[in-house]
């Protein structure tokens, strides 16, 4: 019998709602405060949470009729959550120059000095695919 490589298994693809839903419900403990919250109804938001956790295979949350906690899973999650909506909202000022910058310097209103370095290691990997951005 020949051994077979098996790829290796991608993780699943998450849309950032269901990163929201997860936060409102983690922050609030409560399912039904957190579906006003978000502008939504209970039912849909429940289905959500189940949706990320079978997305997941991690339970991260403990329900009972009276109580939500987080699992140790879901509580490992929730700072990485929030690092993931934060970097998501910036993007779209990637490359978007102030218009102060010099050329070949860029310029973004979040970081205090024109030159960017402090800003750098906030984007990772995504540092050096910054079109026009001189980070030495």
């Amino acid at each position: 019998m020949r051994d077979v490589a098996v790829p290796p298994r991608q993780p699943p693809l998450i849309e950032l709602r269901l990163w929201r839903q997860f936060l409102a419900v983690a922050d609030e403990l409560h399912f039904g405060r957190a579906a006003q919250r978000l502008n939504m109804t209970q039912p849909p938001l429940t289905q959500a949470i189940a949706q990320l956790e079978a997305l997941l295979g991690l339970k991260l949350f403990d329900r009972t009729k009276r109580s939500v906690q987080l699992t140790v899973a879901g509580a490992a999650l929730v700072p990485e959550a929030r690092d993931l909506l934060v970097r998501a909202q910036a993007l779209p000022l990637v490359g978007a120059p102030v218009p102060t910058a010099k050329p070949g310097v860029c310029g973004w209103p979040l970081c205090p000095r024109s030159d960017l370095i402090c800003c750098r290691a906030g984007f990772g990997p995504f540092a050096s695919n910054i079109p026009r951005c001189n980070w030495s």
